[in-house]
């Protein structure tokens, strides 16, 4: 593996799989990212000279199949997800070039279920996360759980909280208020505290 595509390159995940990446191997990174520049300030010469930079709109098409196409792996940490959705796993998909979604969740899920297996030609890793995406799961596997034990018994409501002292991106905050209303499937019942008003979440 000698080319790696990083899109998204800039936030908090991907700075710290590519200090990996480059402490670790002696791959090329390719950052691409819309407008943000990575922060290489503080990585060695050598590191330095294993990073490059491209400007990339993924909702290009033309452009991120351009980007992908000589790539070994494309690592995408672009978001949000709610608005991203599977740009970039399709594209990867297409031209058979290894991907890893850090943040796709259910909207991937649900796109490689409308494959078949001798479609994609080169490796898919879907990153669920905890928040959001086992937050999400979790409650749709404790429902699972509980109609499968108790058939004739239904489920009047199911409250669920989370609370974090993390200080998440705003396409993080985004996803997590999305995947917490069901990843943009009815009921959309979930809303979020802005301004000292809540509001309730549209996708």
């Amino acid at each position: 593996m000698q080319n790696v595509l990083f899109i998204g390159g800039t936030g908090r995940v991907a700075e710290e799989a590519i200090n990996i990446l480059l402490s670790k191997s002696s791959t090329i990174i390719t950052v691409a990212t819309r407008k943000t520049k990575p922060n290489i300030a503080n990585l060695k010469a050598t590191q330095q000279e294993r990073i490059k930079y491209l400007s990339l709109d993924v909702f290009n098409n033309e452009d991120l199949k351009k980007a992908i196409q000589d790539k070994d792996l494309v690592i995408s940490g672009v978001g949000p997800s709610m608005l991203v959705g599977t740009k970039v796993l399709e594209a990867c998909i297409e031209q058979g070039v290894a991907c890893v979604d850090v943040g796709g969740y259910d909207p991937a899920f649900k796109f490689l279920d409308t494959k078949n297996t001798d479609q994609i030609k080169a490796p898919v890793i879907i990153n669920a996360g905890l928040l959001p995406g086992l937050s999400a799961i979790f409650p749709l596997s404790v429902i699972a759980s509980f109609k499968a034990k108790y058939p004739n018994e239904t489920i009047d409501s199911l409250v669920e909280e989370y609370v974090g002292r993390d200080a998440w991106s705003y396409s993080s905050s985004v996803d997590i208020i999305w995947g917490m209303s069901g990843f943009g499937y009815p009921p959309l019942g979930t809303v979020h505290y802005v301004n000292k008003n809540y509001k309730r979440f549209h996708s």
